[in-house]
């Protein structure tokens, strides 16, 4: 899924960028306002509906039909992993740095950059993921 997600989400944020108007934009800058007070309260199940609103709003506003629904089944997938990674020591501050990233690259329109942290994040994620479950595995 992982794999499926490095291929299809970068390419609609590329698109997002694309074709963003200014009230698409501002929904990535208030969105992220939100994250950063959700993780200051160390709200880690607000902080991921918050993400998931953020890819689903790249996705929405990529300008395909195509990519926003095999990216929302995706995310979809992934939603009862996303806790488990960010409980990760560590994953929520190292998530936060990566999506500041991405969404700096975004309002910047910076495809290349923002498609380039967006890859780095998922990857992370996945990691984050397999760690938890190597661990799980060692202790049974």
């Amino acid at each position: 899924m992982y794999e499926l997600r490095e291929m299809v989400e970068p390419v609609a944020l590329r698109r997002f960028i694309a074709a963003a108007d200014a009230a698409a934009m501002k929904q990535v800058s208030e969105s992220w306002a939100i994250m950063r007070k959700t993780f200051a309260k160390r709200d880690a199940l607000a902080l991921a509906r918050e993400a998931t609103r953020l890819y689903e709003h790249f996705l929405t506003h990529c300008g395909s039909p195509v990519y926003r629904d095999t990216g929302v089944q995706l995310l979809n997938r992934v939603s009862y992993l996303r806790l488990a990674a960010m409980s990760s020591p560590g994953r929520l501050e190292s998530g936060m740095e990566e999506w500041r990233a991405i969404v700096e690259a975004t309002v910047q329109r910076n495809a290349d950059a923002a498609a380039e942290a967006y890859v780095a994040h998922i990857r992370n994620a996945r990691l984050a993921i397999e760690q938890k479950f190597a661990a799980k595995d060692d202790a049974i």
